[in-house]
């Protein structure tokens, strides 16, 4: 798996327009996986225990819970966007390897509405979307910041915690965010978003 990399590397610099060029009826998919949360002042990810209780081995290990299980169609662009978990799996109807400029504005754009951290790219071979159920908003499982006033020594004092809310996204937002989409908002959001995962580039660039 690969970590997201600078967003002016020579693949994510292609031109916007190849995406949407005629495809073939093969499919192949790449899936983006979750690494954490975003720098915000709002909301957090569930606490994840990964491992079975006592079991450290890789087949007891389990995914942290983000979304249900379900899908978008994006048939303008050939593409499916699957949501398992902590997953964001693209399914495209072609192997033509331009379809991949896909990948990274979609992830950034999830990113930013979600505050999660999608930028773990690796394959996907056990996913079929015919069994997902096709939906027109997906949510996704976060936990919001509050503070709590607690008794303590006959007065009270500030608590941080958290309780569970579900952010949502919507299907038409996502395809006017592709229909708007240019190399200009691509490379604000990169940028935005590099920045956040890593504080010190902002005092580096600004």
């Amino acid at each position: 798996m690969n970590a997201r990399t600078n967003p002016a590397d020579s693949e994510r610099s292609a031109d916007l327009k190849d995406v949407t060029k005629p495809m073939a009826e093969t499919r192949w998919s790449t899936s983006v996986g979750a690494s954490g949360i975003l720098l915000n002042p709002w909301y957090a990810l569930p606490i994840h225990v990964p491992f079975v209780s006592g079991d450290w081995s890789s087949q007891s290990q389990t995914p942290r819970q983000i979304t249900e299980p379900c899908c978008i169609d994006l048939n303008r662009w050939n593409l499916t966007l699957c949501f398992r978990n902590d997953q964001v799996i693209f399914i495209f109807a072609s192997e033509d390897l331009t379809l991949r400029n896909l990948i990274n504005p979609i992830s950034y754009f999830l990113s930013y509405r979600t505050f999660i951290d999608y930028n773990v790219i690796g394959a996907a071979w056990d996913i079929d979307s015919s069994n997902l159920t096709k939906v027109e908003k997906v949510r996704f499982n976060v936990e919001r910041r509050v503070e709590r006033e607690l008794p303590r020594d006959g007065s009270t004092v500030l608590a941080e915690s958290t309780e569970q809310e579900w952010l949502e996204l919507y299907k038409d937002d996502l395809v006017k965010y592709l229909e708007i989409l240019n190399p200009t908002l691509y490379y604000a959001l990169a940028f935005y978003l590099r920045g956040c995962a890593h504080q010190r580039y902002f005092l580096v660039e600004f």
